[in-house]
């Protein structure tokens, strides 16, 4: 983590990855087209910048002006609007998500017409794939690996961790899953990943 403790923030109070989202995210956020959407499975603070620049109280007055903000995932929405000129950008390494996984930059350029699919091209997701220094296990279609029935494609490497912990004797929980991500599921699993 040496890299992250070193990142140049730029003036900036708060570093996230930039996230994908559908256009509805943003309307739904309040924001505009223009700005950046984060994902804040990891956040670094500059906390001199954070503190001069009043950040935590800004936060408060913007949930107290739009409660409706805090219904899908509260901690970077909020972030996303009240903070975006006191955002940079972190490098895709340090929050290399499930999606990454799952879909070729192509794929995911089809799937997400938004600012943030041209944001990483291929060569940046190579990249980053070969020095991950955070791994996001997003649940997506093929569910958290800790899951009894995951087929997530990065399960091995959760799995390398998890039995070197202290809760490696715990049972993976089963989860139940509604209709639509059963079948999901079953067309992941079935399927070439160039057609899914």
């Amino acid at each position: 983590f040496d890299a992250i403790t070193e990142f140049d923030f730029k003036g900036a109070a708060l570093a996230m990855v930039p996230a994908i989202y559908h256009n509805k995210y943003r309307a739904k956020v309040g924001i505009s087209q223009d700005d950046i959407t984060y994902n804040a499975g990891i956040m670094a603070f500059d906390l001199a910048a954070w503190r001069a620049n009043q950040c935590r109280m800004r936060l408060i007055r913007g949930m107290q002006e739009d409660p409706q903000m805090l219904s899908f995932a509260p901690d970077q929405s909020l972030a996303i609007k009240v903070l975006q000129k006191d955002l940079t950008q972190l490098p895709l390494r340090f929050n290399f998500s499930t999606l990454y996984s799952l879909f070729s930059y192509k794929d995911i350029s089809k799937m997400f017409k938004c600012r943030e699919a041209e944001m990483f091209k291929q060569e940046d997701i190579d990249e980053a794939y070969r020095n991950i220094a955070v791994y996001h296990f997003i649940e997506l279609q093929v569910g958290k690996p800790r899951e009894k029935d995951s087929v997530h494609p990065k399960k091995f490497l959760w799995k390398e961790y998890y039995d070197k912990s202290r809760w490696s004797d715990l049972p993976a929980p089963k989860v139940k899953l509604p209709l639509l991500l059963k079948l999901q599921r079953i067309t992941y699993k079935l399927m070439p990943k160039k057609i899914y």
